[in-house]
């Protein structure tokens, strides 16, 4: 008992450690950002209009030119969160439906630049938005720890998984870089954990709270990255066949209700993917500078 003891003191001493130097790495490194990518521009575009149902792209902006230097001014008041875009104002009813009818992370975003104020520099949103993603990997690792001492029922295989996974350079550059990437992992591990608590749980009633957690957490991330289809896809279908092959038919069927009618109502009825995957050359788009509409997919 008293090995134990000491064992669980020097696992969470270990663990708060990593905590604090990914945290300071990640401070460190937006510090030392000197610009900013396409696409965290996009996220900003997102974020500015995201009260709205039309998104203001930089690219569009009769200043923008490319290959070329330009005066940033006429740019980055399309960037910002002005007093007639913030979330924050809306009921919270309306704020809930939002988040949960376009990508949330663009919603995050507008809290923490309308938190921020309109006259800070992206460089600080940058840096709050970081802190932010910090929570994000934080669920993700929690998610991944949960499963590894379900499966190993050890305490150190448990903490490895926290170290590698919080502290690999992956990780860290999604937590860094200003998209949505890093709550998608996240919302991939709920995910993964809600399945591991269905499979070991015999209650009907316990299953079904953890798959309407899973699924919820699968619709928000397939806002966020297409990608979420095929991988949530895939491991839906073949948990739905080790149900069957385990002969637990009645948590089989009340898996697979809510999941047809998920893929039916909002994947082939809402949207356009399923079409993509099967006939990509009907959508291809070779416009200006190869840009894809998003809008094709949806």
């Amino acid at each position: 008992m008293l090995f134990r003891e000491k064992l669980n003191k020097r696992i969470s001493a270990i663990i708060a450690c990593t905590i604090l130097l990914r945290c300071l790495v990640v401070l460190y490194w937006q510090n030392q950002r000197g610009n900013f990518y396409i696409d965290e521009l996009h996220s900003f575009e997102y974020a500015s209009s995201y009260t709205s149902d039309s998104t203001g792209y930089v690219l569009d902006d009769p200043a923008w030119k490319w290959a070329q230097w330009m005066d940033a001014k006429n740019l980055t008041e399309q960037l910002r969160v002005d007093s007639t875009e913030q979330l924050s104002d809306w009921t919270v009813g309306e704020q809930l439906k939002r988040l949960l009818t376009k990508r949330a992370f663009m919603g995050l975003l507008n809290y923490i630049m309308t938190d921020t104020g309109h006259d800070a520099s992206f460089f600080t949103y940058a840096r709050n938005a970081a802190l932010f993603n910090l929570w994000f990997l934080f669920i993700a690792e929690l998610m991944l720890a949960y499963c590894v001492k379900t499966l190993t029922h050890s305490d150190i295989m448990m903490t490895l998984s926290f170290i590698m996974f919080g502290m690999s350079s992956i990780m860290i550059g999604m937590t860094e870089y200003l998209r949505f990437y890093i709550l998608t992992v996240a919302l991939m591990m709920v995910v993964v954990c809600c399945h591991l608590k269905i499979w070991k749980e015999k209650s009907l009633l316990w299953c079904l709270c953890m798959e309407l957690i899973a699924f919820v957490s699968a619709y928000i991330g397939l806002y966020h990255s297409e990608l979420m289809l095929v991988t949530c896809g895939c491991f839906f279908c073949f948990f739905f066949a080790g149900l069957l092959l385990r002969k637990r038919f009645a948590e089989a069927i009340i898996y697979a209700v809510p999941l047809l009618y998920g893929m039916y109502h909002y994947v082939y009825r809402r949207t356009n993917l399923l079409r993509v995957v099967m006939h990509p050359a009907d959508f291809a788009y070779t416009g200006t500078h190869g840009i894809y509409h998003e809008k094709q997919l949806r």
